[in-house]
């Protein structure tokens, strides 16, 4: 229902923005992990939202640190009954 409005403002998301969202919500990259993070979602962002999330989430998983990843699961289990 909300894809067109989702899709039009992935598109529009800016590392920068991308970064002070992340920021905000208490997630702190470190080194390449901004970069691929953004990456995944301007890329992948419709397999999260309407597809597997657990391929996701373990996408990321392996690609960040266990910190950044805690952050991230804080942030996803705060919103997941929204995205549904």
């Amino acid at each position: 229902m909300y894809t067109f409005f989702i899709e039009k403002y992935i598109n529009r998301l800016s590392l920068e923005d991308f970064a002070t969202l992340a920021k905000n919500q208490g997630i702190s990259f470190i080194e390449n992990e901004l970069e691929y993070c953004y990456q995944l979602v301007k890329n992948n962002w419709k397999d999260f939202y309407q597809g597997d999330r657990e391929k996701f989430l373990n996408q990321v998983k392996k690609n960040v640190s266990d910190k950044t990843f805690k952050e991230i699961m804080k942030v996803y289990q705060r919103y997941q009954d929204k995205i549904k």
